[in-house]
């Protein structure tokens, strides 16, 4: 049995269904009806982008095509992350790159060497959408992690102040903050690992 395409009118009518959360947006007065619906513009065009793409990298199945896409997701997830922690992006560009990199480095070594092989891990089937999800869970853990800590960072400066008083190196300050960004980041990816269990 075949996959069927779906077509522009049904997609189109399937997209109503935002009006359900710009209705409360708007009742609530959030002030996110805007950034939502600028969101979800840029995740169409993305999606037709890479459907596009998609269809023809299949086939190329090039390995260096594949890896020069690799590296503009990784660009974009970085700026991504930036932007949406609110942090300057002249200081952090660089350590957040370095993140996003050591995050995908790791995880291709283990489908490589422990998982799948690099026969078939190489192959764009495989390579695309895995390089994706990586990205995907690098960046809403990055995200979270990175505002509560300069958030807590920031709500705490007296008690971080405190610690190096008394003598901690900054490190060791910084410890507890670091500590609280962590179990942000990881528990909405430990409660979705998990899944719905009795």
């Amino acid at each position: 049995m075949g996959a069927s395409d779906i077509n522009w009118l049904n997609l189109l009518l399937g997209s109503l269904i935002l009006l359900i959360p710009v209705a409360v947006l708007l009742y609530y007065k959030t002030g996110l009806t805007k950034t939502m619906l600028v969101a979800f513009g840029r995740m169409a065009l993305q999606l037709f982008l890479v459907g596009l793409y998609l269809m023809y990298i299949f086939k190329l199945n090039s390995l260096i095509v594949n890896f020069l896409w690799l590296l503009v997701m990784i660009f974009a997830a970085s700026i991504s992350i930036i932007k949406r922690s609110e942090i300057q992006i002249k200081r952090f560009f660089i350590p957040v790159l370095m993140g996003v990199l050591a995050d995908v480095a790791v995880n291709f070594l283990v489908f490589i060497f422990i998982i799948s092989g690099s026969e078939n891990f190489f192959n764009a089937r495989y390579f695309i959408p895995l390089s994706g999800m990586i990205i995907g869970n690098c960046l809403s853990s990055g995200i979270i992690g990175i505002r509560s800590f300069y958030g807590a960072l920031s709500k705490n400066e007296e008690k971080y102040r405190y610690y190096l008083m008394c003598g901690a190196s900054r490190n060791e300050a910084l410890f507890p903050f670091m500590t609280a960004a962590m179990k942000d980041a990881f528990s909405p990816t430990i409660a979705s690992t998990a899944g719905f269990r009795s």
